[in-house]
C-alpha cells in the first residue's frame, strides 16, 4: 500500500468554500499529462481534474465519468476517452466538449469505441495520434477534429497488431512507432507500418513507450510478460534491461540526461542509470497507471493513491492530491472522542477536526476496500473487502486482525454489532458470528447459498438479525442458528432503526426501498428517481438515509428529502445532534454545509 500522507492546514486555509469538504483525496488516476514541470491534467475514474496554483479542481462539464485517458495539446485544448465510448475534445480548458468523431471508423467500418492510447507530437500539438483495440492507429492534423485511418501495412500482419497499446511520435530519424496488444513493435516508415527492431520479441504485449527528452534515439519499451527494454538507436535494435520476477512493467518514464525509471507489478519502481537496472524501491504493493518525468524527478498516477511526486531517484517524495476528490467512500463511522472515520478503496481516513483535514489511518491494514466501519464496546471494526475484519487499537496506532476463523469468507459486503456486542458478517461464504472471544463462527444454518450477503442488527433485540442477499430476506431470532424467510427481494443493503415493539427493517434494491414495521413483512415504501440507482442505506435516528447514483435521500415519517443531488452517495453517517455526513462515489466525504 502506498504511504498516505497528513492534509495540512495550508491545504485547508485553500478549500473552506469548494463546495466539497477538504478530502480525503486521491483516487484512481489513470492518466496524467504534465506541462512545464507541473501536473495538468488527470483522468481518473471518477471524472477529469484540472490542476492550477498547487490544486486540483474538477472538470464539472465531466461530472463523475469514468476516464482512461487525456491528452494536452497545449493552450486550453485536450483530449479525453472512456474506457469504452467516444472521444471528447475541449478547446475552452474543459468548459465545453464536443465529440471527436469525423473519421474514426476502422477499416470495415465500424465506429472506434475503444482507444487504447494516445500521444501529440511535440513539435506539432495538433498533429495527434490514437492506438484502438482492434482498428490501428488514427492520425489527426486538425488538433483531432478530423481523423485518418493509417492501416497500410498492417494487413498482412497478425491480428494482434490491430491493436495500438502504446505510441511515440517521430523525432528526427525516429520514426513514429507503435506498441501493440501480441505483435511487438511497429514502425511507419515511407507511409506503411513494418515491424520494427531486433531484440524484443514480435509477440511482445507492449505497455508503454517512451523517449528521452531531447535524444530521440534513446527509446524504452514497457511489456506486460517480458520486462523492460531498451533502445539506444531509435528502436532499431532492442535490449532486455531487466525481466523482473513477473515481467509486467505498466509504467516507465526517461528523464532529461537518460535515467529511466519504471515500475515492475509486485515488485516497485526500479531505476536504471547508463542501462543497469537497480533494486527496487518501493511501492512493490501499488498500482502504476502512469509515470511523467519531469525537472527534477517524476510524477506518478496511482491506482487508489492520487498523484505522486517522485525524487531524482525514483523514491517517492510527497503526494500532490490536494482537491483530488476522486476517492470512493464505502463507510464512514465516528468514535467517543469525536474522531471522523472514511473508509474507502483502500483503506481508511480519519479526521480530527470534522473533516476539515483528513490524514491516513491504514496502519496494519493489507490495502483493501473497506466496505463497513463498525463500533463494538467501544472500539472501532473494520470489514474489509477480501481481508476479513480488523479492529483499531488506538495505543498503538494500528489495525488487528481479527479474522481468525473466517477462512475464505473474508469478503465482508455487510457487518453489525447487536445489543450484546456480538457481531456479525455478512460474506461471499455465508453469514458468520464473533462473540469477541475465539475464532468467527458461521451462524448460517438453514440460509441458502449466495455469492453475497449482508446483514443488519437490531438495536433493541439481542440476536435478532436479518440478512439479505439475492435469494430474499431472512431474519435469525436465535443468533443464526435458524433463519426464515422475512420477504422475497434482489439485496443491495439492509438497515434496522428502533421502533415501538422492536426495530423498523429497511430493505433496498437496485431501484427502490422496502420498510416493515415490527412484525411485519416489508411493503415498498421509495422508488429511485429514473435513471437512480441505490448504492447502500445508513440508519438515521429517525428513519433511514438512501444513497444513490444521484444523491442522497432521507426516508422516514414524512415525505422524502433529498441531498446533495446527481453526487454518487454510497453512505450517509447521521448523529444525534442532527449533523449529517455523506460518503461519495468519486468526491470524498460532504459535511454539513457542503450540500
Amino acid at each position: 500500500m502506498v504511504m498516505r500522507l497528513v492534509l495540512g492546514a495550508i491545504l485547508a486555509f485553500l478549500l473552506p468554500f469548494a463546495g466539497f469538504a477538504a478530502g480525503p483525496f486521491g483516487g484512481t488516476v489513470r492518466d496524467l499529462a504534465v506541462r512545464d514541470g507541473e501536473p495538468l491534467w488527470a483522468a481518473t475514474d471518477r471524472g477529469l481534474f484540472r490542476f492550477d496554483e498547487g490544486v486540483w479542481s474538477r472538470v464539472e462539464s465531466l461530472g463523475f465519468r469514468d476516464l482512461a485517458g487525456v491528452l494536452d495539446l497545449g493552450g486550453d485544448a485536450a483530449l479525453v476517452w472512456p474506457p469504452v465510448g467516444p472521444l471528447l475534445r475541449t478547446r475552452d480548458a474543459g468548459g465545453t466538449w464536443t465529440e471527436s468523431a469525423e473519421g474514426l471508423r476502422g477499416p470495415t467500418g465500424r465506429v472506434v469505441d475503444e482507444i487504447r492510447c494516445g500521444t501529440a507530437d511535440p513539435a506539432d500539438p495538433s498533429r495527434v495520434y490514437l492506438g484502438t483495440a482492434g482498428q490501428g492507429v488514427f492520425e489527426s492534423s486538425d488538433g483531432g477534429r478530423t481523423w485518418t485511418g493509417l492501416w497500410e501495412g498492417v494487413e498482412e500482419e497478425p491480428v494482434a497488431a490491430w491493436t495500438v497499446t502504446a505510441l511515440l511520435p517521430g523525432a528526427g530519424e525516429r520514426p513514429l512507432m507503435a506498441g501493440t496488444d501480441g505483435a511487438g513493435v511497429y514502425a511507419r516508415r515511407y507511409g506503411r507500418w513494418e515491424p520494427w527492431g531486433s531484440g524484443i520479441p514480435r509477440t511482445a504485449r507492449v505497455t508503454v513507450l517512451a523517449a528521452e527528452p531531447g535524444r530521440p534515439e534513446h527509446v524504452v519499451a514497457g511489456t506486460r510478460g517480458e520486462g523492460l527494454w531498451e533502445s539506444t538507436d531509435g528502436g532499431r535494435t532492442w535490449t532486455r534491461v531487466r525481466q523482473g520476477a513477473y515481467g509486467i512493467v505498466p509504467a516507465a518514464a526517461v528523464a532529461p540526461g537518460g535515467d529511466v525509471l519504471a515500475h515492475f507489478r509486485g515488485e516497485g519502481l526500479v531505476l536504471v542509470r547508463a542501462g543497469r537496472a537497480g533494486r527496487p524501491v518501493g511501492w512493490a504493493e501499488a498500482g502504476v497507471n502512469r509515470l511523467v518525468a519531469a525537472a527534477g524527478g517524476w510524477f506518478a498516477g496511482l491506482d487508489h493513491d492520487g498523484v505522486w511526486r517522485l525524487g531524482p531517484g525514483g523514491k517517492p517524495d510527497r503526494p500532490r492530491n490536494g482537491g483530488l476528490a476522486a476517492t470512493r467512500i464505502l463507510s464512514l463511522a465516528k468514535t467517543p472522542g469525536g474522531a471522523l472515520w472514511a473508509g474507502d478503496t483502500n483503506g481508511v481516513f480519519r479526521s480530527a477536526d470534522a473533516g476539515r483535514t483528513w490524514e491516513a489511518a491504514d496502519r496494519g491494514l493489507p490495502g483493501a476496500g473497506v466496505s463497513h466501519l463498525v463500533l463494538r464496546a467501544g472500539r472501532l471494526h473494520a470489514g474489509t473487502l477480501g481481508q476479513g475484519v480488523f479492529v483499531w487499537d488506538s495505543d498503538a496506532g494500528r489495525w488487528e486482525d481479527r479474522s481468525a476463523g473466517m477462512g475464505t469468507a473474508n469478503t465482508v459486503f455487510g457487518l453489525c454489532a447487536g445489543t450484546d456486542g456480538t457481531l456479525f458478517a455478512g460474506t461471499e461464504g455465508g453469514v458468520l458470528r464473533f462473540s469477541g472471544e475465539g475464532p468467527w463462527v458461521h451462524a448460517d444454518g438453514g440460509l441458502p447459498a449466495s455469492t453475497r450477503w449482508v446483514v443488519a442488527c437490531s438495536p433493541s433485540e439481542p440476536g435478532v438479525v436479518w440478512a439479505g442477499g439475492r435469494p430474499g430476506v431472512f431474519v435469525t431470532r436465535d443468533a443464526g442458528t435458524t433463519w426464515s424467510r422475512v420477504a422475497e427481494a434482489d439485496v443491495v443493503d439492509l438497515a434496522a432503526e428502533p421502533a415501538r415493539g422492536g426495530a423498523r427493517l429497511w430493505v433496498a434494491e437496485a431501484g427502490r426501498v422496502l420498510a416493515g414495521e415490527p412484525g411485519e413483512d416489508p411493503r415498498p415504501a421509495w422508488t429511485a428517481p429514473d435513471g437512480a440507482r441505490v448504492l447502500g442505506l445508513s440508519p438515521a435516528p429517525d428513519g433511514v438515509w438512501v444513497g444513490t447514483t444521484r444523491g442522497a435521500w432521507h426516508l422516514g415519517w414524512g415525505s422524502p428529502e433529498p441531498a446533495a443531488p446527481e453526487t454518487p452517495v454510497t453512505r450517509a453517517l447521521a448523529e444525534a445532534s442532527g449533523g449529517i455526513w455523506l460518503g461519495t462515489d468519486g468526491g470524498g466525504v460532504l459535511g454539513p454545509g457542503d450540500f
